[in-house]
């Protein structure tokens, strides 16, 4: 029996993805230093599995999923480090910046969870990037590492709740009495 792969390319697991065909016609556009940006881009951002650093006929941006939130264009981020920010999470080691962009052309602020020190070195990644490219890379990443500390902190709220049921109904199934 033979099996078949009709699978076109799929981009499974890779952050950087090219829009077929108006973002190849981008990409075949670009400079030699732009392309070797998106090619180093394409390898930090291999093992990011919510964000993605897209490329299409219009140029770059950062969504979650394949479309859901797109950011057309980086603008500057802002710190606040000081102060502690418990986001519903109970954590007071959590802080936050805002980073102010383009969401469909439109100027908007979004707000990055995180904790202290990961805050502060996406932060000064942000701050640093020298180009278009490092801007959205970096973004990216904080966008990523934000998303997976809520995950973190949901799953083990979850677990926690489970195993104080599971407690619960043991004492009940022990030690209940009538009356």
């Amino acid at each position: 029996m033979q099996i078949n792969n009709n699978m076109s390319q799929q981009n499974f697991g890779m952050a950087l993805k090219i829009k077929s065909p108006g973002g190849a016609n981008w990409v075949k556009e670009q400079s030699l230093k732009t392309l070797q940006q998106l090619n180093k881009a394409g390898n930090e951002l291999k093992d990011t599995k919510f964000y993605h650093l897209i490329a299409d006929r219009d140029g770059l941006y950062v969504s979650e999923g394949l479309c859901d939130r797109i950011f057309n264009k980086y603008t500057r981020p802002e710190v606040n480090l000081n102060e502690p920010i418990l986001a519903g999470y109970g954590d007071s080691n959590l802080r936050t910046f805002d980073v102010s962009l383009l969401e469909d052309d439109i100027p908007t602020k979004i707000k990055i969870f995180l904790p202290a020190n990961d805050a502060a070195d996406r932060l000064v990644a942000l701050q640093s990037a020298e180009n278009e490219v490092e801007k959205l890379t970096a973004l990216t990443k904080a966008f990523e590492a934000e998303k997976a500390y809520k995950e973190a902190k949901e799953a083990a709220i979850k677990a926690n709740e489970e195993k104080r049921s599971e407690l619960a109904d043991n004492l009940l199934n022990q030690f209940i009495v009538e009356g």
